[in-house]
């Protein structure tokens, strides 16, 4: 999307090659995952876990306003029990007895013995998932299970038909495959309408969404889904995922497959979870068989859910996009449940445990290393420059002082105290004052401040600085305002800099004569000062910042023992899933094609991060704005 939409992002970050993205931003990891034929586990290497994710949707959103739910707080109904209902059914005799052919069918693929025009993982993907829908998919004259999906679907639909009668409560039941009748194929949309038929409910009430050919019989199905004159819809997610506004009466929505995407579920959850609904909850069930190909498809829709949920996110997302939120939880329970093994749904959230301490620990070790780079390096010389500032400062003031002392003698001898002479609150221009400019001394702040405006004058025009002159034997000169970096600065031209060990600057301008010489004047008697409480109290929150640093630079992890524990335990659940059978036969963990390869060499980097990622406040370099 990024190369589509803003390019120069890619350009600027040093990211334009593949490569250069994927090991900036993500990492090859080995998972144990259930095999496809859903009979057994095996090691593969998946480019599965994402790095860098907060510089990540940085460049992100330079181009894409992301607004989640938990940002627009819409009025929308709750789920009822408060989360998603699943359903599991133990698979029946024939049911097993083809995933074991299946089993066998990719073992034959995966050694190279079967030509792939006769048989392939695609056909075995698809007869698996029917198989995971229905056994009659496979057997058209096989019976229904008492405990199938299918079912235990209907009990379900009749149960909120009944309860959500007064109502007149709409479902809606999702299914992508196993769609069309015909005197080979089975179709459980036809099979569902026909039992609902037999428990008493009228057919009119029943729809199929791909009945409604055009826009016309769309609109009126519709409008009897919200009325309540069809309680029930039976749809495919392209037929009736996005786009379809019958929100009004949805009580339940019911997932008879898994579809592939997290979207695909999201999207169909909308039909009811939105605006415009009568009922304050809905129920959402997800119905799985155990021991099939639904577990595997639960596998990968996790995957998924977890970097679309990290990353689509209104909160700050994590740095490593290992930890998995409520969403995805929900998901992995779900994937426990499919597999009929416990020890998956402890091995999960034992990863899930120990990708968050692993996080913990990395912060840890990196705030440990900061606090050691502050303490070794970067403070020390942070306290020698300040002490060495605060020295010189001090050498200034001291100086100041001893020829302001020494003046002040010269006028008592002559009578000309100037606090004897003062007027009120304020000073006679002739009074306590003495400046050197261009080598002769002048006494009058008038005269002084003339002198300083030609060489302002000069400094604009030129831009070169100016040598006026000395104040207290600190030599003063005109220099162009370093602040004005552009014609459209507000600042003042110029600058008046007092030079001793430091170099002290105030704003000077035309027009403004003895303001101008009023302003030298503070330099020496008052910034010089400032300068050094300033520097003093640098020096003070350095120490002690340098204390905190070889403070916290000794302080271990405070979870390290229970994430050894952890892994300790993930170690044997591991052990333990590889041994696992499966219908009496042995689990095998095998090592896949493409994990007996090297691995990709964006695996092996640590993930530097390039040095131009744009600032979320810098103006985009793009001509095309968001």
């Amino acid at each position: 999307m990024t190369r589509y939409l803003r390019p120069s992002l890619l350009w600027q970050s040093g990211l334009q090659t593949f490569d250069d993205w994927a090991s900036t931003f993500g990492e090859v990891v080995s998972q144990l995952e259930i095999k496809p034929a859903g009979n057994g586990f095996q090691n593969k290497n998946r480019f599965s876990k994402f790095v860098n994710i907060p510089e990540l949707m940085q460049i992100y959103k330079e181009f894409a306003d992301v607004q989640t739910p938990d940002m627009i707080n819409l009025p929308v109904p709750k789920l009822k029990t408060g989360e998603p209902i699943i359903v599991s059914s133990k698979p029946d005799d024939r049911q097993k007895a083809y995933m074991k052919q299946l089993a066998a069918r990719s073992e034959a693929i995966h050694n190279g013995n079967v030509d792939p025009s006769e048989d392939n993982m695609l056909k075995i993907t698809h007869e698996a998932r029917l198989l995971g829908l229905d056994s009659r998919c496979i057997f058209k004259d096989a019976e229904p299970a008492p405990d199938s999906k299918v079912m235990k679907l209907l009990d379900n639909l009749e149960q909120n038909y009944r309860d959500t009668m007064e109502q007149k409560g709409v479902q809606i039941v999702f299914c992508d495959i196993a769609i069309n009748e015909d005197a080979e194929h089975f179709s459980v949309y036809e099979a569902i309408k026909s039992d609902l038929i037999k428990r008493g409910i009228p057919s009119d009430e029943i729809c199929f969404a791909g009945d409604a050919k055009t826009d016309k019989a769309r609109a009126e199905m519709f409008e009897q889904l919200r009325k309540g004159e069809k309680r029930f819809i039976i749809a495919s997610t392209s037929k009736l995922g996005t786009g379809a506004n019958i929100q009004d009466r949805i009580c339940a929505i019911h997932h008879l497959d898994i579809p592939w995407r997290p979207a695909d579920l999201i999207q169909q959850n909308g039909r009811g979870v939105r605006q415009g609904n009568m009922f304050d909850e809905v129920a959402i069930y997800h119905y799985l068989t155990e021991e099939t190909f639904d577990a595997y498809m639960m596998g990968i829709i996790t995957n998924k859910a977890k970097f679309i949920n990290q990353i689509m996110t209104s909160k700050d997302p994590v740095r490593v996009s290992e930890d998995v939120d409520e969403m995805v939880l929900t998901y992995s329970q779900m994937q426990a449940i499919a597999s009929g093994n416990p020890m998956i749904k402890e091995k999960i959230q034992l990863d899930n445990d120990i990708a968050m301490l692993k996080t913990l620990e990395a912060e840890h070790k990196k705030s440990v290393f900061k606090m050691q780079e502050l303490a070794e390096r970067k403070l020390p010389q942070t306290i020698d420059n300040y002490a060495d500032l605060l020295q010189k400062a001090s050498a200034d003031l001291k100086a100041f002082q001893e020829r302001n002392t020494m003046l002040r003698s010269q006028r008592k001898k002559r009578g000309t105290d100037a606090a004897q002479q003062s007027v009120g609150a304020g000073t006679p221009d002739n009074a306590e004052f003495k400046i050197e400019i261009g080598g002769k001394t002048i006494d009058e702040r008038t005269d002084a401040g003339k002198e300083i405006e030609n060489a302002i004058i000069k400094c604009s025009a030129t831009g070169e600085t100016v040598a006026l002159g000395k104040y207290f034997g600190f030599g003063i000169t005109i220099e162009k305002n370093p602040a004005n970096t552009s014609l459209y600065s507000s600042g003042t031209p110029c600058v008046a800099v007092l030079h001793g060990n430091l170099n002290y600057t105030c704003e000077v301008s035309l027009g403004n004569d003895v303001g101008n010489v009023r302003r030298i004047e503070n330099l020496a008697g008052n910034q010089i000062n400032q300068k050094i409480q300033q520097l003093s109290a640098s020096l003070d929150k350095a120490k002690n910042d340098l204390e905190e640093a070889k403070t916290s630079m000794a302080k271990p992890f405070e979870r390290a023992e229970e994430l050894a524990q952890m892994q300790a335990r993930l170690e044997f659940v591991n052990a333990e899933l590889s041994k696992k059978q499966v219908d009496d036969e042995p689990i095998i963990v095998e090592q896949s094609e493409d994990s007996k390869d090297d691995d990709l060499d964006i695996a092996d980097k640590i993930n530097p991060l390039p040095k131009n990622i744009p600032q979320q406040n810098n103006e985009p370099p793009h001509k095309f704005r968001r």
